[in-house]
Parts: C-alpha cells; structure tokens; sequence
C-alpha cells in the first residue's frame, strides 16, 4: 500500500514540475513574442516618421539649382475651352463673355506657370512639388493652370524667404528641420515649411 501511495505521490510530482516548468517556458516565450512585435512596431513607426535633422536643414537651403527636372506638359486648348464653356453655361445659355475670360485667364495660367516651373525645375524638390500640384488641380482630365501656378509660386516665393533669412539674418536650421517634419506629414509644400518654421521660432 505505501508502495503504491509513494508511485502515486512520485508521479504527481513529476507531472506538477513538469507542468510549471511547461507554465513557465510559455510565458518566456510569449514574453519574446511580445518584446519582438513591440520592437518591430516601434522600428516601423520610427522608420515612418520624418528623419529631417540640422544637416539636411542646411542641405535645403545650400542646394544650387542644377538641371531643368521639369517636363512642362503641352497646352490643352480643347480641354480648357470645354471646361470654361461648362462652367459658364446656365440652363442651356453660354454667358460667352465669361467664357472667353475664362480662357484667357487659364492661357495666362499656364504661360506664368511656364516660367513658375522653369525656377522650381532645377531642384530636387521642384518636380514632387510640380507632380503633387498637378494631380491635385486635374478634374475630369482638365488642369487648373492658374491654381497650380498660385501653389507652386507661392512655395517658391517661401523659398526665397528662407533663403534669405539664412543669408543675411541667421536661420535656426533645428526649428528648421522640425518645419520641415510638418510639412512632410501633411503632404504640403515650402510655404507650410516657411509657416511652421516661424510658429516654431515665435515669429508668427
């Protein structure tokens, strides 16, 4: 009888060391499991984060325009001319005067975003700029020249700005670089760099 009580008592030993062992080794390695995902989210979010820094602030602001990266697409007359005509057409009846002032606005458009195109073109961030800009401004096949002229403008203007407080005033390239990091969340362009940049500083 004791023999048999012992057996028993052995055996139930036995199978509870090797269940808290199994309890343990479990948890280690959901433990793993855990801290591996946590790291790889953190790498993730990281890795999606922005990675402007002093240096590429500064890079920004010294680039020299190189070669034209801009490929300016052809005038769309017929689209244009539709467009306008669509516009101004109410209930069947062509007001004909706007419509012509319609068009001559976007043909002036697009010759101002020509030129536009011709300063922002020799810089790396020109033609994102001008790509981004473009698709925004293209409904139904038909681009906004005017609209996408005023954008792009605008970013060149801010750019010179910028330039020219680095130039001749001191620029603090961290707040700098932080304007930037804004602005590459937000998918927008310089004149949100330039914006960004003075709320940082104090100056807005």
């Amino acid at each position: 009888m004791k023999i048999l009580q012992f057996i028993f008592y052995s055996v139930g030993s036995i199978t509870g060391i090797i269940f808290i062992i199994a309890v343990v080794i479990s948890s280690l390695h959901q433990h793993t499991i855990e801290t591996a995902a946590t790291g790889l989210q953190q790498s993730v979010m990281a890795s999606a984060q922005p990675q402007n820094t002093d240096s590429s602030a500064k890079a920004f602001l010294d680039e020299l325009p190189g070669p034209d990266r801009i490929e300016m697409y052809p005038y769309d007359a017929a689209a244009t001319n539709q467009s306008c005509a669509e516009q101004w057409t109410k209930r069947g009846v062509l007001d004909q005067e706007m419509e012509n002032y319609c068009v001559n606005e976007e043909r002036e458009g697009y010759a101002r975003l020509v030129e536009t195109a011709q300063k922002i073109g020799g810089f790396s961030w020109g033609k994102p700029l001008f790509d981004s800009q473009t698709a925004k401004w293209t409904k139904r096949g038909v681009v906004d020249y005017n609209e996408v002229n005023f954008v792009l403008s605008q970013d060149y203007d801010a750019y010179l700005d910028l330039k020219y407080a680095y130039s001749h005033e001191g620029i603090n390239t961290s707040a700098l670089a932080q304007a930037m990091d804004i602005a590459s969340r937000s998918n927008s362009g310089i004149s949100m760099i330039a914006f960004s940049y003075k709320r940082i500083i104090g100056k807005n």
